[in-house]
């Protein structure tokens, strides 16, 4: 059904008209499920990036400052994916493209990352409602060990790794994991856990980062 009036946000949630939806997806499984067919193909990408010195973490901020820093960032929209390895090649791309290049060249280098979905806290509260209009930003999620994890947001292009975007920050995310399963977990800052500063060098055949 379409909308018969789309109301932009209006300011605080005790101002905001009560919100209907429809979907036919029935839980976060369906909407996995649907969201991951999206970007089957996105893990390809080639590049040379000389990071075998650095330790996981170091590889882990290099590549979010390379990342974030000189790929131009585009407008905000969702689920309309380009290759990392376009966006690699245009040097721009969404926040959503960014975040699957930095999934692909972390996978490069035998890191794991899950794509993770967020609603922004200034909008109007939705619960038990699964649909691709609830999410508003993509980050990518990062466990290095049973008590340490990492949020990379690429919202902003010169935000430094060490911290999210105020809007989502305390909020739930929604990872995505492997077979349509997903995992809500709460969005932190990374101060105290990953180095910051890193050089860096590009050619038109290669990327070096040291």
């Amino acid at each position: 059904l379409k909308a018969l009036h789309y109301e932009k946000f209006s300011g605080s949630i005790l101002l905001t008209l009560p919100l209907y939806g429809f979907s036919s997806m029935k839980n976060k499984k369906d909407f996995i499920r649907w969201y991951q067919g999206l970007f089957s193909h996105q893990n390809i990408v080639d590049t040379t990036m000389n990071l075998s010195h650095l330790s996981v973490t170091a590889k882990i901020g290099a590549i979010y400052n390379y990342v974030s820093q000189h790929i131009d960032k585009m407008k905000n929209i969702l689920y309309m994916p380009t290759t990392p390895q376009d966006t690699l090649y245009y040097k721009k791309g969404t926040p959503e493209d960014k975040v699957y290049l930095a999934k692909a060249l972390l996978k490069q280098h035998n890191i794991q990352s899950f794509i993770a979905l967020a609603r922004n806290k200034y909008m109007p509260v939705i619960a038990d409602y699964y649909s691709p209009d609830y999410y508003t930003d993509t980050l990518l999620y990062i466990p290095l060990d049973n008590k340490k994890v990492l949020w990379l947001d690429f919202s902003n292009q010169f935000k430094n790794i060490s911290s999210v975007a105020h809007s989502i920050s305390g909020q739930s995310a929604l990872v995505t994991l492997h077979n349509s399963y997903g995992a809500i977990k709460n969005i932190t800052h990374n101060r105290g856990i990953i180095e910051n500063h890193f050089n860096h060098s590009v050619t038109d055949d290669k990327t070096e980062i040291a």
